[in-house]
């Protein structure tokens, strides 16, 4: 499976991108998409849902979000992700500029948003939205895990926060 390199998915990385499926199930590994501009808070999530047995892409901003999911949108890449999870304002995009436009496109894909502004309305228009959850920043490991149990995303095997062998 030739997946992308693991820095982050900017502008130029996400055009040069090509991407092959792998029906392999038993190499089969949940990937997530971490959307944040800030780098020392992507690099947290990517750490944590590495812990939780994810494979982590990461993008830099909504933009990167919105192309990641117009690149994944089309079979047979509906179900490219597992989850994503965003920061909701980033300067650029916010991920509800972006989910508004695509939410038909991500309905199968939990999507739990992130803030560090946690207004009642920007928490509804979310969830009007589909949007899985909504998490206030700081995010703490334990809430994360909670999100991920409460949608789904949790991995089946073996103690949430431990790392399946390949």
């Amino acid at each position: 499976m030739h997946l992308p390199p693991t820095g982050v998915m900017g502008d130029s990385m996400l055009e040069a991108l090509e991407v092959t499926k792998d029906t392999s199930l038993e190499t089969k590994r949940r990937r997530a998409l971490v959307v944040e501009d800030d780098a020392d808070m992507r690099m947290l999530f990517k750490w944590m849902l590495r812990k939780e047995g994810y494979e982590v892409i990461e993008a830099d901003g909504g933009v990167a979000l919105l192309r990641w999911i117009n690149r994944t949108a089309l079979p047979p890449w509906t179900t490219f992700f597992d989850l994503i999870v965003s920061d909701i304002r980033m300067p650029d995009l916010t991920a509800i500029q972006v989910l508004s436009a695509m939410r038909n496109t991500v309905t199968g894909t939990p999507v739990i948003l992130v803030t560090a502004y946690d207004d009642a309305a920007t928490r509804r228009e979310a969830l009007e939205l589909g949007v899985s959850a909504v998490l206030a920043k700081p995010v703490a490991r334990d809430d994360l895990r909670a999100a991920l149990r409460s949608v789904g995303a949790a991995l089946p095997d073996g103690p949430v926060g431990e790392v399946p062998h390949a």
